[in-house]
C-alpha cells in the first residue's frame, strides 16, 4: 500500500500509447491536468506541457507524464490511488487534445 499521504498515479498501456501518438503528431510533450472546469468536471485533460497553467500544481508523475492539478485543489486526492485510462468515444466536446484521436481520457479514483 502506498503512502496515504501521497496521491498514486498509474497511467493503463493504451492510455499511454494515445498520449504517446499525441506527442509525436504534435512534436511536444504532453501532460494531464486534473481539471476543476465546466466542461471536463474533474477529468484528465491532456495538454501540451508547456501550456500547464500558472494556478496548477505538479501532484504526481506515471510513465514519464507529469499531472497536475489546480492550487485549489492540490491536496484533494492525497491518500488516493489514481487509475488513468482512455475509452473509445467520438464526438465529445472538450478541449482535451485525445478527443481528435476518438479517445476520452478517464480516471478512477480509489482511497488508499
Amino acid at each position: 500500500m502506498s503512502d496515504p499521504e501521497e496521491v498514486s498515479i498509474e497511467i493503463t498501456d493504451r492510455a499511454r500509447r494515445v498520449l504517446t501518438e499525441i506527442e509525436r503528431e504534435r512534436e511536444s510533450n504532453v501532460a494531464l491536468v486534473l481539471n476543476d472546469g465546466c466542461c471536463d468536471g474533474m477529468g484528465p485533460v491532456a495538454v501540451e506541457a508547456d501550456t500547464v497553467g500558472v494556478s496548477d500544481v505538479l501532484i504526481g508523475e506515471t510513465r514519464d507524464i507529469k499531472v497536475y492539478a489546480p492550487l485549489i485543489r492540490e491536496n484533494a486526492r492525497t491518500g488516493y490511488e489514481l487509475a488513468i485510462d482512455v475509452v473509445e468515444s467520438e464526438g465529445v466536446g472538450s478541449f482535451s487534445l485525445e478527443v481528435s484521436l476518438g479517445y476520452r481520457l478517464t480516471v478512477v479514483e480509489r482511497r488508499q
